[in-house]
């Protein structure tokens, strides 16, 4: 039986990036990229 990642582990494992247009004003991280055919 395979066992499915939960949210919190997705988020875990993202790869984030800091947003640094906004780095002084409203600092924030996104992810941009996708991992095993999901939009991560």
């Amino acid at each position: 039986m395979e066992m499915n990642p939960t949210l919190t582990e997705l988020i875990k494992q993202a790869p984030w990036r800091e947003a640094v247009t906004y780095r002084d004003t409203w600092p924030h991280e996104y992810v941009l990229t996708s991992k095993d055919g999901f939009r991560a």
